[in-house]
């Protein structure tokens, strides 16, 4: 057994020496040219895949490393695809709430140049009374969502106070659905949601029912979304119901607002 073994060996040997022979002296170029061009598309495929497991080796990549990479490349592609259908509904919503065809008001924009130090739920506008600015009037988004009121006002700056404040408050009304026209008070929820109160028990409101702006409130317009509900809470004991609101803007991201000033 080993015998044979062993001439398989050598015979290996000397076939190996013979082909580096023929190699170097160039009496098989055209053969290996041919090869070559046949394996090309594959080898250049196996090179470029050893590169690759090169590289995740050089960078120490485990195999867990790689499953979190694809796990958080979907996770983007996921959140793209929420933020493009929230895009398109924002649209949807400003064409259906005729947002920009029938407003009473003038628009003024201002920049967001930071947040109150003490208070993460003031937004401070570069924009002041001045520019026309006063306590109380709405400020809404570029799409037309609402985001704050004003609640104080210098000459220069003035300070928004987002929704999710348990400062902010706003008569809002449900829109679409069983409870369309359902009328509630909107306030925050120390900064960790908003809730809706006093809907009347017989009223159906659903999640995903829009709320908007009920235009009660003095300088309100009515109309402005505000968001969606999440959840709703009846208890049959009460004459009312709550609802968690569920906020269509994303305030932290904030670059450009516009402040609506009531017409004289």
């Amino acid at each position: 057994m080993r015998l044979a073994i062993s001439k398989s060996f050598l015979t290996i040997i000397l076939v190996l020496l013979v082909v580096v022979v023929l190699h170097y002296s160039g009496i098989i170029s055209p053969v290996e040219n041919l090869v070559f061009r046949i394996l090309s598309p594959v080898g250049s495929g196996f090179y470029s895949f050893s590169q690759k497991v090169q590289l995740l080796w050089r960078e120490n990549i485990t195999s867990a490393d790689y499953e979190k990479l694809l796990s958080e490349k979907n996770w983007l592609i996921a959140e793209n695809a929420r933020l493009q259908t929230l895009e398109r509904e924002n649209g949807e919503l400003r064409k259906a709430l005729n947002f920009k065809k029938e407003k009473s008001y003038d628009t003024l924009m201002a920049n967001v140049v930071g947040r109150d130090p003490n208070f993460s739920n003031y937004f401070i506008l570069n924009k002041g009374e001045k520019d026309g600015i006063q306590n109380n009037l709405p400020v809404v988004s570029p799409e037309g969502i609402l985001v704050g009121k004003i609640l104080k006002v210098s000459d220069k700056i003035s300070v928004m106070l987002i929704p999710t404040d348990s400062g902010f408050e706003t008569a809002a009304a449900v829109l679409g659905g069983e409870g369309s026209g359902t009328s509630g008070l909107l306030h925050g929820e120390k900064g960790l949601g908003i809730k809706m109160e006093f809907i009347p028990q017989e009223k159906e409101v659903s999640r995903d029912d829009i709320v908007v702006t009920s235009g009660l409130e003095l300088n309100m317009p009515k109309g402005l979304v505000i968001g969606k509900v999440a959840e709703v809470k009846r208890e049959s004991r009460d004459i009312f119901g709550e609802a968690t609101i569920s906020p269509l803007a994303v305030y932290e991201s904030l670059d450009t607002v516009t402040i609506l000033l009531p017409r004289e």
